[in-house]
């Protein structure tokens, strides 16, 4: 389960009634890490959502579906890294050419240690999603599937599925490949010097337990429909320049 927990990070330590500079807070729930994407909301392997991406809206469309492991790599220790995806907040006077300086920082510097990680490789999951549609069309699939719009307009709607998980005993953060005290850590900019950056417990959540699901990863579609004389049929191809940034922001709608 997905636990609050204090982060241990290592760097220019900042010392008590001195927070006399700007202040940045990020916010790590859904990040993109070269893992996948932290797994803040719980979500399961198979889960289908409807994404709007003009709104920038995920739809949970209720159905689950089963997906065939083609391997898994593991139980190992993974390092999660190149994070992008998260949400950076800060004081008045943190300035956007700082706050751009700050964010360049956390994606090179910070990191997410898994131990005993298990990483499932899935196999491509639009077979599994045609069934599924197939299954429940006869019913209402064509309208629980928002199947007019899906197909209206496949540059703005697609379909999200949750694929690839990676299960693991515990994670934490690290800093430039260490861990140490507990708190905050100072980045330093060319723009305005010294920003604190600080990592509370709702931003930094912590995935723990026995096989805790961490990470997943997602398979991203767009769909058409073939109209033949008495039957419509989906047709779903894989989404190009999909934004994994755009995507974490929608995730962290969830919650």
């Amino acid at each position: 389960m997905r636990v609050a927990a204090a982060v241990v990070v290592v760097g220019s330590l900042a010392l008590a009634g001195c927070d006399t500079y700007p202040t940045a807070s990020p916010d790590f729930n859904f990040t993109k890490t070269s893992l996948g994407y932290r797994n803040s909301g719980l979500l399961s392997e198979g889960r289908i959502f409807f994404w709007d991406t003009d709104t920038n809206e995920l739809i949970d469309l209720g159905d689950h579906v089963e997906l065939r492991t083609t391997r898994t790599v593991g139980p190992q220790k993974f390092e999660a890294k190149n994070l992008s995806g998260f949400e950076l907040t800060g004081s008045a006077d943190l300035t956007p050419s700082a706050k751009a300086e700050v964010s360049a920082y956390i994606s090179r510097n910070f990191a997410f240690e898994v131990a005993g990680a298990e990483k499932e490789e899935s196999a491509n999951p639009l077979d599994a999603v045609l069934a599924k549609y197939a299954e429940i069309q006869p019913a209402n699939g064509y309208f629980r599937w928002r199947v007019e719009e899906l197909t209206s307009d496949p540059q703005r709607y697609k379909l999200v599925v949750i694929k690839d998980p990676v299960y693991a005993t515990r994670e934490r953060i690290s800093v430039n490949d260490e861990a140490g005290a507990s708190g905050s850590i100072d980045v330093p900019t060319e723009a305005i010097g010294k920003v604190k950056v600080k990592i509370s417990r709702a931003a930094s959540a912590l995935c723990e337990g026995t096989r805790a699901l961490c990470f997943v990863n997602v398979h991203v579609a767009e769909a058409r429909l073939n109209k033949t004389v008495g039957e419509r049929t989906l047709d779903l191809r894989t989404a190009n320049r999909v934004s994994s940034e755009k995507l974490s922001a929608a995730f962290r709608k969830l919650i």
